[in-house]
């Protein structure tokens, strides 16, 4: 009787675990690119166990089609630069010229070197933040929102003035402008924020920056029409992918490389915040980038809220609110 059920439970077990075998053997056998499994059998968690494999397949495939649009296009990116630098070189030294001259070569090749160390530098912050998300080892600084906007926009005055871009800044004063973060990451942050607003906000256009409860938002006006608005609001969601443009006819008209918004949703994965970007539509077409901050007081209003009795909760902060029209500067 013991043979005999033991047996029975080997062939039992074996009819149980062929549908796995084949699958196994086909998973093997198949081409990740192409790879797309069939439930050997009618058994519901077979059928799970295969769906959980394909999704996780598409994943893999996803991700690997992501890193070779990655090299290409910072292939790319090095190469433009290294192209300019070795051709300004090779300008100058193709035969004696006047000071005045090769001072201009040399200025050409100085801003390429430039760029090129631009792009290296973003792109190791880039590897950095998303290798190493995890930020509670960083050094935590208190500091205020307002100063480190106004760090940002300076070296941008004389942009706005020649533009002629009118900015409208709303921001807090007190203790309603202060968040606690890694000072390289907040200042990362909002300088490439504002930066990208500069790039595509047209002649003449205008930027808003304003911090309210705990989230920045950074709107800039573009110079769309119908078409290009609908192409930007199908492809919002890649423009956190590095290198890539909405509009690929205007790379040569706007300044960068194509990171900026890529490190800034690096930054806020690291540091549990939340970024999210929108089209605006109105008198004038927009775009709009919103990040949400965890202030450090947040548990604490959670806690102190589920404690209270009678939902008195708590009483509002108040501070006051600058609201500040830098006409068209």
């Amino acid at each position: 009787v013991l043979i005999a059920t033991a047996i029975g439970a080997w062939v039992l077990v074996g009819r149980v675990l062929s549908p796995i075998d084949r699958l196994a053997e086909t998973a093997r056998l198949a081409p990740v690119e192409t790879a797309q499994l069939q439930a050997p059998s009618e058994d519901v968690e077979v059928e799970r166990l295969v769906g959980t494999l394909n999704g996780f397949i598409a994943r893999l495939r996803e991700s690997n089609r992501a890193k070779e649009r990655f090299y290409a296009a910072a292939s790319h990116e090095l190469r433009t630069p290294l192209q300019g630098l070795a051709g300004f070189l090779e300008i100058g030294l193709a035969r004696p010229r006047e000071r005045d001259e090769l001072v201009e070569i040399l200025r050409e090749a100085q801003d390429q070197s430039r760029r090129l160390v631009k792009l290296t530098s973003d792109l190791l912050s880039l590897n950095q933040l998303e290798n190493s998300p995890v930020t509670h080892s960083i050094e935590q600084t208190e500091m205020d929102v307002a100063d480190v906007v106004e760090r940002a926009l300076g070296p941008l005055e004389a942009t706005r003035e020649a533009r002629h871009i009118e900015l409208k800044l709303d921001l807090p004063s007190g203790s309603e402008a202060e968040i606690i973060a890694p000072w390289s990451h907040i200042e990362m942050l909002v300088r490439n924020l504002i930066e990208n607003a500069h790039k595509y906000a047209p002649d003449g256009g205008h930027i808003e920056v304003e911090w309210t409860n705990g989230t920045l938002r950074v709107w800039n006006t573009v110079a769309w029409d119908v078409t290009d608005r609908e192409h930007a609001e199908a492809g919002i969601d890649r423009l956190f992918e590095p290198f890539y443009r909405l509009d690929a006819s205007r790379e040569g008209q706007v300044t960068g490389n194509g990171l900026g918004l890529a490190i800034c949703h690096a930054i806020c994965a690291s540091n549990g915040w939340t970024i999210e970007l929108h089209t605006t539509h109105g008198q004038e077409a927009g775009m709009e980038a919103r990040v949400k901050f965890v202030l450090p007081d947040d548990e604490d209003v959670v806690s102190s809220d589920e404690g209270s009795e009678g939902g008195g909760g708590l009483a509002p902060n108040k501070s006051s609110r600058s609201e500040i029209e830098v006409g068209r500067v």
